[in-house]
């Protein structure tokens, strides 16, 4: 049983797979600062029962209190003489909506899926403010988000246009859960079985290459990336030097090494129209 991520026990616990996007900033014209955002793996996350339950449970007398003040208000605001001249009815009325408003949000915090995992996105993100890495985590699983829309309004708060790219190439394809198979399944896959022949040389550098390039990037590439351009550049002088049945051999020999699950897919379709290719 994995530690929760909260209070570091082993207890019974909620599990929630998250894509990791990592954001830099750098110089750009004139003083203005130029950010990007990149696909960098995937992780897993745990919190215990306990610990949600407490900070759901937190939230949810917040609510409670919440919305019995504000009906309160509401009551005096919209019939001001009867409160004044009656008020415990209200009180009273004030008080159950607050109640029923506070049970609601403590059963759907613990019961609805989104609210769950924005839950643990949220203890994710207090453990790691402290970071000098800018890291966002977006929360997948199945079913989760129906439209890009609802995707995009999820509360994560993409500055450039990836969260797109995200929806369509990874989310709505179902291709998140490779990653985060990948990231849980990496092996060192050091040990390369090359065939002889006048390529073997060239093959030997490039799948040792690829496999450096995914083991930076566990998670994959997105296949218009800038950060997929190294890998595509290894395509290309396959392809240069032996069209695609080299390539197709290079591919061979990657996925035969185990560089972890989902991975020789996401070659495939980041080496996408080079030469003859189509992923």
């Amino acid at each position: 049983m994995a530690k929760c991520v909260n209070c570091g026990k082993e207890r019974p616990q909620y599990v929630q797979d998250f894509l990791i996007i990592s954001r830099s900033s750098t110089g750009g014209f004139g003083g203005m600062r130029e950010t990007t955002e990149r696909l960098s793996g995937a992780e897993r996350h745990v919190v215990c029962k306990t610990c949600l339950l407490k900070k759901v449970t937190k939230n949810a007398l917040w609510m409670m209190v919440f919305i019995t003040v504000a009906a309160f208000l509401g009551s005096v605001f919209m019939w001001g003489d009867d409160v004044y001249h009656n008020t415990e009815p209200f009180i009273v009325l004030s008080i159950l909506l607050g109640i029923v408003a506070g049970i609601s949000a403590e059963v759907a915090g613990m019961f609805s899926r989104k609210r769950r995992a924005k839950q643990i996105r949220n203890f994710v993100t207090e453990r790691n403010e402290k970071s000098d890495i800018d890291k966002i985590y977006v929360s997948v699983g199945e079913k989760l988000y129906r439209t890009e829309q609802a995707f995009l309004t999820s509360g994560v708060d993409f500055t450039t246009g990836i969260g797109s790219r995200l929806y369509s190439e990874l989310i709505k394809t179902g291709v998140w859960k490779d990653y985060v198979a990948a990231a849980l399944s990496q092996t060192d896959g050091e040990t390369i079985a090359i065939p002889e022949g006048e390529h073997k040389a060239l093959l030997t550098e490039c799948v040792q290459e690829l496999l450096r390039l995914y083991r930076q990037t566990p998670g994959g590439f997105l296949t218009d990336s800038a950060a997929a351009m190294p890998v595509r550049t290894v395509g290309k002088k396959l392809d240069e030097a032996g069209g695609f049945e080299l390539m197709r051999q290079a591919h061979g020999i990657f996925a035969a090494s185990s560089p972890g699950m989902g991975l020789a897919r996401n070659l495939e379709m980041v080496w996408d129209g080079i030469g003859g290719w189509r992923g």
